[in-house]
């Protein structure tokens, strides 16, 4: 009888598997991460690696300094916060949050700015913190004062800095410089983008990303003064076919299509 049961019981477990198999582990990826990065350079794909290249470069070199600051405007909900601030902040630990005040001034208490590899900040600067946001992302060393300290110490400069703004004017900031890369986001996309990028946030794509850009981004001469080169007339007409393909799609077990 014990048999029996032991029979029935194993019999009913099997059928239980064969109506409802095991979930197969989801293998981490980032490929709409990627996709997200697109559509914001509005599927610029020079300027997408360039946008790849500038945020891998700092992870191959602890401490590097890039000589340009990323300017990113565009309308509310197109995902300028979730990819700069959310994805590449987890890249360096976290993004500091910049008040848009001269931080840098050495009469302040800013032995943070020296002390942060990636800042983000909100909004567009005024004229005059504009002229000293480009002596920031020109500058190789920063003078800071600590506190409880009266004098200023000379440190090295390893900030890099993105911009996020929804302004009209924005290229003021840019204008005439080559210490800004403007880049001039599209509206929102759909939502299954969005939800694809959350879906892999959820399930490893940070540090898929982060293995993406350390070890397998063919980054070329790539150098911190490289500046991205525009895109021709048949790779734009190319870019906006792909603009209508909708986000990055992967099967059930999370594995890259």
């Amino acid at each position: 009888m014990k048999k029996l049961f032991t029979s029935i019981a194993l019999s009913i477990r099997t059928l239980g598997i064969l109506i409802s198999p095991p979930k197969r582990p989801v293998v981490p990826h980032y490929h709409n991460i990627s996709a997200l990065l697109m559509h914001l350079c509005d599927y610029d794909k020079r300027l997408h690696h360039w946008v790849l290249c500038w945020i891998a470069y700092p992870l191959r070199h602890p401490g590097a300094k890039m000589d340009t600051a990323i300017i990113v405007n565009g309308s509310q909900g197109s995902g300028k916060a979730l990819f700069f601030e959310r994805i590449v902040g987890q890249l360096h630990g976290g993004a500091k949050l910049l008040p848009s005040r001269a931080f840098f001034d050495p009469h302040r208490l800013n032995a943070f700015a020296a002390e942060t590899a990636y800042a983000v900040l909100y909004g567009l600067p005024s004229s005059r913190l504009a002229i000293q946001l480009k002596q920031l992302v020109s500058s190789t060393t920063l003078l800071v004062r600590r506190p409880y300290e009266s004098d200023t110490h000379e440190l090295k400069n390893k900030l890099n800095l993105v911009i996020i703004s929804d302004g009209d004017d924005f290229l003021q900031l840019d204008s005439g410089s080559r210490r800004f890369v403007a880049i001039e986001a599209p509206p929102p996309h759909g939502p299954a983008l969005y939800a694809g990028v959350d879906f892999e946030l959820k399930h490893g794509g940070i540090e898929a990303f982060r293995e993406y850009l350390q070890n397998e981004l063919a980054m070329g001469d790539f150098e911190p003064g490289t500046l991205p080169q525009p895109l021709s007339a048949a790779e734009m007409s190319s870019a906006w076919i792909k603009a209508a393909q909708g986000p990055v799609r992967a099967p059930a077990s999370g594995r890259a299509a």
